[in-house]
């Protein structure tokens, strides 16, 4: 619960101070480091031989954003755009739903 708590204040700390910092260097800027601090432990801890952690692979990163391969940057300010639009595609999808089972009702 804490890592939720610290998470949201982040993204809300981001939107207010910086909201043209690139989403997805920061996330490979992260990754790279905890790759090379801690990549023989990590590896260990998830059963790999050391040495063997793959390198950091951003098309995984962007997939889930709903990026392409073709984006390079995601700056915080589109991100909120993006998370908009989603909110409000998915209410007029649910109005629609509901509209459709008190006519059939």
């Amino acid at each position: 619960m804490l890592f939720v708590k610290d998470a949201l204040f982040i993204d809300a700390s981001v939107a207010e101070m910086a909201p043209n910092i690139d989403v997805l260097a920061e996330i490979f800027k992260i990754l790279t480091y905890f790759q090379e601090q801690h990549g023989e432990r990590i590896a260990r801890e998830l059963g790999l031989l050391p040495g063997t952690l793959p390198q950091v692979d951003m098309s995984g990163i962007r997939a889930s954003f709903g990026l392409s391969e073709e984006v390079d940057q995601l700056t915080h300010r589109e991100l909120q755009q993006r998370r908009d639009l989603i909110r409000k595609r998915l209410e007029h999808h649910r109005r629609g739903a509901r509209g459709r089972r008190s006519e059939t009702g």
